[in-house]
């Protein structure tokens, strides 16, 4: 809802979401607001191709859980059943004259195949993306290697940040990291130094604020 609010009228809002109460709850809440929700499995072009529809698991007591994949640390307490869903990919779903500006991924481990389904988009439209990256434990879930990742990416000419503005590259792959979201930006765009040289400040920023608004809560909860 406030990506939906910051494109305003001129703007539009594509919201890929497979489960089906989810997605209507979205629609209900975005009533009003340039919103299109897309009731399906972002995937890459393979899948989609291969199989219309999916057995998708749904953890439904832990919404945040759900994927194409079965996680293996998905328990059975947390009610995970398989239901049927449409695949898709942002190429397919979003038009072509469509101008887009920015990407946002959270499809536990399945966020590389998601950008797998977006090349054009981005080869044309060089949108910012932030995602997961699960590194090797995404990679033997979904069936892909180091290689795979990091070669579609310098392919695309973008470059990959962590979440505090480090180079995310084949070394950082293997070590311990606080945040999982990764940044990745065109290299000709005329933002790509902010990555290199501010990123750390805004998100050292950030932390401190979300510390103190934790104090703060804490507090009123006394």
């Amino acid at each position: 809802m406030p990506m939906a609010h910051l494109v305003g009228e001129s703007g539009m809002v594509y919201a890929f979401e497979a489960i089906p109460e989810n997605a209507d709850n979205i629609v209900k809440m975005s009533r009003g607001l340039n919103v299109q929700v897309i009731q399906a499995a972002a995937t890459n072009p393979e899948t989609s191709e291969k199989q219309h529809f999916i057995k998708f698991c749904h953890v439904t007591k832990l919404d945040g859980f759900s994927g194409i994949i079965k996680r293996p640390n998905v328990v059975d307490e947390w009610g995970p059943i398989e239901i049927e869903v449409q695949t898709t990919t942002l190429d397919k779903s979003i038009p072509q004259n469509c101008k887009v500006s920015f990407i946002k991924s959270d499809v536990e481990c399945g966020d590389f195949h998601v950008l797998q389904g977006a090349k054009r988009i981005l080869m044309e439209c060089r949108p910012i993306v932030i995602f997961e990256s699960g590194r090797q434990y995404a990679a033997d879930l979904y069936g892909y290697s180091i290689s795979d990742f990091f070669d579609y990416f310098r392919e695309l000419e973008y470059d990959l940040f962590t979440f505090t503005g480090e180079r995310f590259d084949e070394n950082t792959w293997v070590n311990p990291v606080n945040f999982w979201e990764t940044w990745a930006v065109p290299r000709d765009a005329p933002f790509h130094h902010f990555f290199q040289n501010n990123l750390m400040k805004l998100s050292t920023f950030y932390s401190e604020r979300m510390k103190h608004l934790k104090i703060f809560y804490e507090t009123l909860k006394d």
